[in-house]
């Protein structure tokens, strides 16, 4: 502009730089120039550098405060040397007993907190209500397991998801893993993750496996374990919520080994306690089917036990988001849900006695650093909703975390759960917290160890929907 090559040439002339005036008009002209690609970068730079926009629709309630509900330091509550916070926080409503079961997941024995409601829950160690199998081979998928999400159905039947791990850094002396890599098996390594089903018939107070492994199987990449290599398989688990198609929805993190992408895969099923009725999100409709890789007898899809070369499945293009125009994808891979986000651990609850105008459901997301994403959904129908959230996701800053955590531990497992979601008028009978309103939602996170909550709102004014 003119006023800044006036300054500039200002500038010039008083540090004494005498230059004729076409030069200094040419010189002047290459700074600005240079100037102008500098703050074209700075500005780029800038914005890859900004974090999500924070939208505040979620925020803590005033006045309310951390309070803990699992100490993980308290001898008193350590009914297992390894008992802890491995996982989401996850709830049940026993109407028979009038009482609610809190946990998040480990692999050791699971013992639940109990209380008449989630407000009075306390940590008991009289009984374990799912224990994993420890099985020491990974052609079982029953080795160190976590339930992490389950469903009741208000009869006493419940039905459970069960995170499944082989530990091949734990086998060395049968030959799954050298000690070296044993000894880097936090970086990843000599590992396979798969996913199971179990059952409770007594209201939620023990649960185990639907069947004889492995017929419990439910989710298993197509390729078999391989010796000194890094970690692959299905992870963490959403809460499952039904869709008016009667279908069951969740959500599965996934650590892929090509051809399977990493993400989070969308699957769906009309019976729970079926283990071969699960399909998984192809990236248009629900065809993806999945099978034990040790059932496989021509050796295509398999890798090997104990470290011999390995076979990987043939690769090509791979879709990592919604596929309608790519090649179809290979028998047991699925396509994962893009959000922009991020995030491996995925909660989704209905929102339930919101005015018209407000979304449906809401789902919150772990981010690094301490804040927690949430997205939200206008579709009615949950079987829509899954794959239409408002991108990009909203902040919470978690205001005062920080100051709870032991050393370099991170914040994880962001949920929330609603201490009157059992009781909501209208016959909505809710016995697995899937739902939430805005007086007594509440925040649960993972810290240290242990659990601590805070009581969360929506602002007045609901969040603007997004486009047509």
């Amino acid at each position: 502009s003119l006023s800044l090559s006036v300054s500039l040439l200002s500038l010039a002339r008083s540090a004494g730089l005498c230059l004729p005036a076409a030069t200094m008009g040419e010189a002047i002209g290459t700074l600005v120039s240079v100037l102008a690609v500098a703050a074209l970068v700075t500005t780029a730079a800038h914005a890859i550098q900004q974090p999500l926009q924070v939208k505040p629709f979620l925020a803590f309630a005033e006045n309310s405060s951390w309070e803990i509900v699992y100490d993980h330091f308290d001898p008193a509550q350590q009914c297992d040397f390894r008992d802890g916070s491995d996982s989401m926080a996850t709830a049940l409503f026993n109407r028979a007993l009038n009482k609610t079961f809190l946990w998040t997941a480990v692999e050791t024995g699971i013992y639940p907190l109990v209380g008449l409601s989630l407000g009075d829950v306390r940590k008991q160690c009289a009984w374990s209500m799912f224990n994993s199998t420890y099985n020491n081979t990974p052609e079982s998928f029953a080795n160190s397991q976590w339930l992490q999400s389950v469903h009741s159905f208000g009869n006493g039947t419940i039905h459970g998801i069960v995170h499944n791990e082989f530990h091949g850094f734990d086998e060395v002396e049968y030959g799954y893993c050298d000690n070296a890599t044993a000894q880097k098996y936090r970086s990843g390594y000599c590992g396979m993750w798969s996913t199971g089903l179990a059952v409770s018939h007594d209201g939620g107070l023990s649960f185990s496996l639907i069947a004889e492994p492995p017929n419990h199987l439910v989710f298993a990449e197509p390729s078999r374990y391989v010796k000194n290599k890094p970690y692959f398989g299905y992870g963490a688990l959403s809460m499952l919520l039904q869709g008016d198609d009667g279908l069951f929805y969740g959500y599965v993190n996934v650590i892929g080994q090509p051809p399977q992408p990493s993400g989070n895969c969308l699957y769906r099923t009309p019976t729970l306690g079926d283990a071969k009725s699960f399909r998984g999100f192809d990236g248009s409709g629900f065809s993806v089917t999945w099978s034990n890789p040790y059932n496989q007898t021509d050796g295509s899809r398999d890798g090997s036990d104990r470290g011999n070369s390995s076979t990987t499945p043939d690769g090509g293009s791979v879709n990592h988001g919604h596929g309608r125009d790519q090649a179809p994808l290979p028998p047991g891979i699925c396509a994962p849900v893009q959000l922009s986000g991020g995030g491996a651990h995925l909660s989704p609850r209905r929102m339930a006695g919101f005015p018209a105008g407000w979304p449906r459901y809401m789902m919150l997301v772990d981010r690094s650093g301490d804040q927690v994403q949430y997205y939200f959904s206008w579709e009615q129908d949950y079987a829509r909703a899954v794959t239409n959230w408002t991108d990009p996701p909203g902040l919470l800053d978690l205001d005062g975390a920080d100051r709870l955590r032991i050393g370099e531990a991170r914040i994880v497992y962001p949920t929330v759960l609603d201490d009157q979601s059992p009781y909501f008028a209208g016959g909505d009978a809710d016995d697995n917290f899937a739902s939430v309103g805005n007086t007594s939602m509440h925040l649960y996170l993972s810290i240290s160890g242990s659990v601590y909550r805070r009581l969360v709102h929506f602002s007045t004014e609901p969040p603007p929907p997004p486009p047509p």
